[in-house]
């Protein structure tokens, strides 16, 4: 069988009615064609179906199923199933490689269906260079017709048609100059690994030149325009402005290391800001609202589709996206260590866990909390990536749980100890630190001492690309204490995906998680929902919690993550269980930006915040290299003097990073009775 066919039988998605059918579908990468049948007497027979052209079309991967995928073209979407995750990757790859190829040159896209590209002869080349040279003879005499015809109109149009046929001529000699470049290339011999390296430097640098020669034709003759046939009533010719957007390819390696001078280094202390004093006026404090912005939803991203597009064209369906450079207008204006602060918007939710009068009461508390923080993170209709954090780097802030407004020196005291220690002795605090690069780890950490409750935790995560969406896998633990009742609830997080990359990104959570106290014998499987392509809502979570010691069933959970959520209980009542429309969210509190600590979030990428917010894009990339190449210059510092980085805030203890100074070490003395 010709290897640029490729055949099998697939399941396709019909209708809700129908559901999946059997059908088989054969793959023309020579013609960029996925056509299918009802069966495989019926290809015998070429009774075609339909199908479905390959270039320009997007592939997107199921990462809940692994047998599922989806073809979308000319407004025709294929959502089909394989026997197995082997067959898919197999069906996947052959259906990449075809959309790539189909966006291919003519002249390469030749090449490769004769063979490997790499390994093409003289003889390949000057036969589609002959075939060239036909294709520019063609050319001429539809130039000539064209001015001809131009030539006829009238004396008001004269000076337009100057124009055209100036371009014209342009595009001709670019393309005989191209011709021209391609047909000493034929006398060069096959690429063989040269004996002399005076050889090797000569061949690097002539072949250079002729790609640079290549270049700069291309740039001559192609100039953003592009023609739209004459009309027979006008005879006029139109030219249409063809921007396309490009994107920075190279590979991204994130910022190893902050470090400042003197400190992190073997045999400095680590920096505890817990054992100095903190004199900060009053005005230095500010509540996050002053410097918050939410995304308009007419923003979107449509208008850089084409940057988009060609970022797509990088990366295969399922590759790891850490070390891949995004585009930097689809950037959240903070960082990420800054959102996992958001996970407490709600604050009174979480200090009102300890006020449960029973062990199933608490655990349900804790419940309520844990599925509101995600309606409380998400800002904004659009999807967009926060800022990779740099490794060192810490966000602080706090949640005045007396009033919602900033207190003075007068109406409280700082407290004396805690990760912030410019808050009033009735707050809510959190800390966030860098704590490592490879793989990206960030911990946190949040308490309130009033309550005797803190949580912390660590969590790193893994981006995929699927074709028209991201997937974000996170990896780590949280872990909420109860100090008064000695209870430790454990939870894992859900997986994030980004959907609808090209048109308007929006959030989706989906995977399964689970929260337990196994001190009180409580447990929560929790799984949130994707909304299936075959219909279906989105935004759906479920969860049961039972008693594991009893076996028995607390209540069902369903609903909505960012709407309202209902209880069933085994005796058949069913009641709210949590409704965050009528949940307001908290500001938190945070020191203004010249007050902050060098390696603090805000203050780090405060260039590429402002660059953002006054929609500069050139100016936001400038800043965000900055950032970068300052931190890869600390590590080569580092590694010349042998010195390892030494986190300030958190410690690695077994697997999990802890906080290093923990409510539980500090009490009683400084909890407030």
């Amino acid at each position: 069988m010709d290897n640029q066919i490729m055949q099998g039988p697939l399941s396709k998605w019909t209708n809700v009615v129908k559901g999946w059918q059997y059908r088989w579908f054969v793959l023309d990468r020579t013609n960029g064609y996925l056509s299918y049948y009802i069966s495989r007497e019926q290809m015998v027979n070429e009774t075609k179906r339909g199908g479905i052209k390959l270039r320009g079309a997007v592939l997107e991967i199921d990462d809940s199923d692994e047998t599922a995928f989806a073809l979308i073209s000319d407004s025709k979407q294929f959502h089909l199933q394989t026997q197995s995750p082997e067959d898919r990757d197999r069906w996947v790859e052959a259906l990449q490689e075809s959309i790539q190829l189909q966006s291919a040159p003519p002249i390469l896209r030749k090449l490769s269906c004769e063979g490997n590209r790499t390994s093409a002869n003289s003889s390949d080349i000057q036969a589609c260079v002959a075939e060239a040279e036909g294709y520019y003879s063609l050319l001429s005499d539809q130039i000539k017709s064209f001015n001809t015809k131009l030539t006829l109109t009238s004396d008001l149009q004269s000076e337009y048609s100057q124009q055209v046929k100036d371009l014209t001529k342009e595009y001709s000699i670019a393309f005989r100059d191209c011709l021209d470049t391609m047909h000493p290339m034929i006398s060069l011999p096959d690429p063989h690994p040269p004996t002399d390296r005076r050889d090797s430097r000569t061949a690097t640098e002539l072949t250079n030149k002729e790609e640079s020669n290549v270049k700069d034709i291309l740039a001559r003759g192609s100039n953003g325009v592009m023609f739209v046939p004459v009309s027979n009533e006008n005879n006029t010719a139109v030219t249409t402005n063809d921007c396309n957007s490009d994107s920075d390819t190279d590979y991204f390696y994130d910022v190893e290391t902050f470090s400042t001078e003197g400190e992190n280094t073997p045999g400095h202390n680590k920096s505890n800001d817990e054992s100095k004093p903190v004199c900060l006026h009053p005005h230095d404090v500010i509540m996050d609202e002053e410097l918050e912005e939410l995304d308009n939803v007419s923003e979107g991203v449509s208008q850089h589709r084409g940057v988009l597009m060609h970022m797509a064209s990088q990366v295969k369906v399922g590759m790891d996206l850490t070390r891949i450079t995004l585009p930097t207008f689809i950037l959240e204006k903070r960082s990420l260590l800054e959102m996992y602060a958001e996970f407490l918007s709600y604050p009174h939710l979480f200090t009102s866990i300890p006020e449960g009068d029973t062990e199933e009461k608490r655990f349900i508390k804790c419940v309520q909390y844990f599925l509101s923080t995600f309606s409380a993170a998400r800002k904004g209709a659009i999807a967009k990536k926060p800022y990779n954090p740099v490794i060192g780097e810490v966000f602080k802030c706090y949640w005045d749980m007396s009033e919602r407004r900033p207190m003075t020196e007068e109406e409280s005291q700082l407290v004396t100890s805690g990760p912030v220690p410019w808050a009033g002795n009735d707050s809510l605090t959190f800390i966030a630190e860098q704590v490592s690069h490879h793989p990206p780890v960030s911990g946190f950490y949040a308490e309130y001492p009033k309550k005797r409750i803190s949580v912390s935790g660590h969590n790193w995560t893994q981006s995929k690309y699927f074709g028209l969406s991201l997937g974000v896998h996170n990896v780590g633990i949280i872990r909420l204490n109860l100090h008064t009742f000695d209870e430790e609830y454990t939870c894992t997080l859900p997986k994030a995906y980004g959907r609808s990359i090209l048109t308007i990104p929006w959030i989706e959570i989906g995977g399964k998680c689970y929260m337990e106290c196994k001190k009180t014998g409580y447990l929560a499987n929790i799984e949130f929902h994707c909304k299936p392509f075959y219909g279906g809502k989105k935004h759906r979570v479920t969860a049961e919690i039972t008693h594991q010691t009893t076996g028995r069933l607390v209540m069902k959970i369903d609903g909505e993550w960012n709407g309202v959520i209902y209880a069933d209980y085994p005796n058949g009542n069913r009641d709210i269980f949590l409704d965050t429309y009528s949940l307001q969210t908290a500001r938190k509190m945070i020191k203004k930006i010249e007050a902050m600590e060098k390696y603090e979030s805000r203050y780090v990428w405060r260039d590429l915040t402002t660059a953002l917010r006054a929609e500069d894009l050139e100016r936001a990339t400038d800043a965000k290299h900055a950032v970068e190449e300052a931190q890869r210059a600390g590590v080569r510092e580092r590694n010349e003097r042998g010195e390892v980085f030494m986190t300030r805030h958190f410690d690695l203890i077994g697997d999990e990073w802890r906080y290093n100074n923990p409510l539980i070490n500090r009490l009683p003395s400084d909890v407030m009775k």
